[in-house]
């Protein structure tokens, strides 16, 4: 059974310190591997429910309809989204530098550099939304099989669009272990893990800036699903894993030892 994290205190909410409901939340959503099979007992058993799996949202009737006209042509952002899929086999083939960097750049790179001085602070304009400009999602990059670059484990610099390098190796088994889908991650070219420094958002939102660091990591990953089908890769998005095997497998000392999201993507088998 999965044994929960308890927070006792006196007086009031106010009184807690900021972010505290966000990180009792968060250890009580761990998969751990006390808890890994009650986990995974619970997903085939939904699995197995039909009514579970219907489709929805479900038409109401009586409820007046207002029909919209059909899309019609596949072309540009139109077409990269109509062929996104997620591909869970993957070819042991490795994938080129300059793709990986498209992708990484994609997810978080700076599309805008501030031109003058204003009145207060201008920072770099990025590719993908975030509460207040504060950026609480860090890209770390498992890199397996990536043509013109070592296996390791590595960050991603926006600022400077490089990589630096986390871990002088990759613990490919024990992140495959740690993924829940071992063969997705070991087929894989690359693994990317979203971690997430809710932190830096709780300080000006209060325990809200946790789902604003969830809402960041959404972003981040659609931005990566669509360069990959742009650029004729398979990609699947992995959101169960053992918390902090997972992280201790992307290099450890991930911002507040947090992953929210692993994104495996290669060439489709």
């Amino acid at each position: 059974m999965r044994t929960q994290t308890t927070m006792t205190f006196a007086g009031s909410l106010e009184q807690e310190p900021p972010g505290w409901l966000a990180q009792l939340f968060h250890e009580n959503t761990k998969i751990t591997p006390a808890c890994r099979f009650e986990v995974e007992g619970r997903i085939a058993a939904a699995a197995d429910d039909a009514e579970h799996l219907r489709p929805a949202p479900v038409t109401q009737p009586g409820v007046p309809r207002v029909l919209l006209p059909r899309c019609r042509g596949w072309w540009g952002l139109d077409g990269v989204i109509q062929r996104r899929r997620t591909v869970r086999s993957f070819t042991p083939r490795s994938i080129p530098l300059r793709q990986l960097a498209r992708i990484l750049f994609n997810a978080g790179g700076v599309s805008q550099w501030p031109r003058g001085a204003g009145a207060g602070p201008c920072w770099p304009l990025r590719t993908t939304p975030s509460a207040g400009a504060l950026y609480a999602i860090e890209l770390r990059v498992a890199a397996l099989r990536v043509a013109g670059l070592e296996r390791a484990i590595y960050r991603y610099h926006p600022y400077d669009h490089c990589l630096e390098r986390s871990a002088p190796h990759v613990p490919a088994e024990q992140l495959a272990e740690a993924s829940l889908h071992p063969g997705v991650v070991q087929a894989a070219a690359a693994v990317l893990a979203l971690c997430a420094d809710w932190n830096r958002l709780i300080a000006k939102y209060g325990d809200r800036g946790y789902r604003y660091a969830l809402l960041e990591a959404g972003h981040v990953a659609q931005n990566i699903l669509l360069t990959c089908a742009d650029r004729g890769l398979a990609a699947v998005p992995i959101g169960g894993f053992l918390d902090d095997a997972c992280a201790l497998a992307m290099g450890g000392a991930v911002p507040a030892g947090c992953v929210v999201y692993l994104i495996a993507l290669g060439r489709a088998g």
